[in-house]
């Protein structure tokens, strides 16, 4: 009785293998995004000081 489980595969499976690095990227996406996200924030605000700050020529 257990083969008969054991032998049917589950409907989704063709979905899977597109599925997973999906997941993936995404997971490391979000793992190594907060500390990029802050390194470009503190870029875009230091050219912004830069562009405001009055020339000393």
């Amino acid at each position: 009785m257990w083969t008969a489980y054991h032998l049917l595969e589950p409907a989704d499976t063709a979905v899977q293998p597109e599925m997973a690095p999906a997941i993936v990227m995404m997971w490391r996406r979000t793992s190594r995004a907060p500390a990029m996200d802050g390194m470009r924030r503190r870029e875009r605000v230091r050219k912004m000081q830069l562009e405001a700050a009055p020339s000393k020529m």
